[in-house]
């Protein structure tokens, strides 16, 4: 005969359930000349087991150029070669990518403007090109005002908060 604690168990056991795991391959080569200029590649590939299998792959490039001690200019690129959903009975391969390019400038504690310029293609669209911007004005030595302007899902955004810095 079961004991008490056995059989208050056993009643509030559920159907086995899977738990997800996730592994996370990735290589990266890179070059610095000093902090003027930097430039990775990156290639990855990420498995998700569990509740059906997943498997999502992609190479992504940056560089980036000091052009002044208040200038710089970034770009980077990602590209998703494919996010396999591997469920049966449904399985699918999604195309998916990113491309940035983004320009700094600060003065001197003074004043910080951004402008990133982006093309996001999402899974089963042609993509979408948006400008976005951010500026950010110091109040204090580690407060400051920040004026944020994106776009995403087809809407112009606006926001404006404080920043702790």
């Amino acid at each position: 005969m079961p004991g008490v604690l056995q059989s208050a168990v056993q009643s509030f056991q559920t159907p086995a359930a899977q738990a997800a795991r996730g592994e996370l391959l990735e290589t990266a080569l890179g070059f610095d000349a000093g902090g003027r200029l930097t430039a990775e590649a990156i290639a990855y590939r990420e498995y998700a087991r569990g509740g059906g299998d997943r498997r999502l792959e992609g190479v992504g490039a940056s560089i980036k150029w000091q052009v002044s001690p208040l200038i710089s200019l970034r770009a980077w690129s990602l590209r998703t070669g494919a996010l396999n959903v591997l469920t049966l009975p449904y399985t699918a391969t999604l195309p998916a990518s990113r491309q940035v390019l983004w320009a700094s400038l600060l003065s001197h504690d003074a004043l910080r403007i951004d402008a990133i310029l982006h093309r996001d293609v999402p899974y089963g669209t042609r993509g979408v090109v948006a400008l976005d911007g951010d500026v950010l004005v110091p109040l204090r030595p580690h407060l400051a005002v920040d004026l944020t302007t994106s776009r995403r899902d087809g809407l112009r955004r606006y926001a404006i908060g404080l920043r702790g810095r």
